[in-house]
């Protein structure tokens, strides 16, 4: 196989120090909102399907190359935690990788009955 040709078929995700193929699981956002970035490096064309509403994702499709790609968690207001995942894949649909994300609960919130 020449080198140019396996220029164009590879297709991952660097995160936390680590090139993953198939998964990504990102560290679990804390429940006042944030963000978090991984990087994506295709010899495709590629594109990111996300339906999460709590999660927005910076970039949903590109040309070939290596992207900065940053994920931002709203507030979560409910008292449990969120979970779920988008993919990112080439326009051929012969690679992909899921990249499942997570966020804490919203902190309890303790109440003191006063009786007068």
């Amino acid at each position: 196989m020449s080198r140019r040709r396996f220029f164009k078929s590879f297709f991952y995700i660097n995160y936390g120090g680590t090139a993953h193929g198939e998964t990504v699981i990102v560290s679990p956002f804390v429940a006042g909102g944030a963000s978090d970035t991984i990087e994506l490096v295709s010899g495709k064309p590629w594109v990111i399907t996300n339906g999460l509403s709590w999660l927005t994702v910076s970039s949903l499709s590109n040309k070939s190359g290596t992207y900065t790609i940053t994920l931002t968690a709203s507030q979560n207001t409910e008292h449990s935690q969120r979970t779920g995942s988008f993919t990112a894949k080439t326009l051929d649909d012969k690679y992909s990788i899921v990249v499942s994300v997570s966020q804490e609960a919203a902190p309890s919130e303790k109440y003191i009955r006063i009786d007068d």
